[in-house]
């Protein structure tokens, strides 16, 4: 005969690991929304108790379905606002960073890794139309990118730059990366309502950038 025994909540919650966030909605419903504010400001919202899960990026009227919650190292409540900046980072994907970059009135950086295009991009900006701050000291990784909201403005020769895809201070940003942090990898990016007739989204600026190194030495 099998003997059965009772067990209090306490004895169940000192036995029984607890669900995740993630898998309580799985289950009951619910989600994240990140709405896209000014200067780089998310203000994030928890859905509850709703018969689907969803996650999703939202600016303006446009939104990014996301298969998870955003990792913006930190706990989150159910309504907040957070700073996205070079130090509070969004982990996220190309995806996501194109998405922002083409949405978005002010410059969008990322590190990634050359060997894993699909994997996890390091998402970051100040909320400023002509700089983002790239925190290129983080290992791991060794492709950089930001976006230009304006366009290309390609060759900037307003700056003095000769067929540079690049003015005087990303080349600082991204000859430092490389030449002391290893970078192999340099982009820009282009959002798609400010590209010009036969150019990508994508302006490969590493030849330039590894020239500029190898000069140095």
């Amino acid at each position: 005969m099998v003997k059965i025994k009772k067990y209090s909540l306490a004895d169940l919650e000192r036995t029984m690991s607890r669900l995740s966030i993630e898998e309580i909605e799985t289950i009951q419903g619910g989600g994240f929304s990140y709405t896209i504010m000014e200067n780089g400001l998310l203000l994030i919202t928890r859905t509850a108790g709703s018969d689907y899960t969803l996650n999703a990026l939202c600016c303006g009227s446009e939104f990014l379905n996301l298969k998870k919650p955003l990792d913006v190292g930190c706990e989150l409540s159910d309504c907040e606002y957070l700073k996205i900046t070079s130090s509070q980072r969004i982990k996220g994907n190309r995806e996501i960073f194109e998405w922002l970059a083409n949405h978005l009135d002010y410059e969008i950086g990322a590190l990634y890794n050359t060997d894993d295009l699909s994997g996890e991009w390091m998402i970051m900006t100040d909320g400023q139309s002509s700089y983002v701050n790239l925190d290129y000291t983080l290992t791991g990784y060794n492709g950089i990118i930001h976006s230009h909201p304006s366009g290309t403005g390609l060759y900037y020769p307003q700056n003095g730059n000769d067929g540079s895809c690049l003015d005087k201070p990303d080349e600082e940003v991204y000859r430092h990366a490389g030449k002391k942090y290893g970078y192999e990898d340099f982009q820009l990016y282009i959002p798609n309502d400010k590209l010009e007739k036969g150019e990508g989204n994508y302006q490969n600026c590493t030849e330039e950038v590894m020239k500029m190194i190898k000069e140095e030495h």
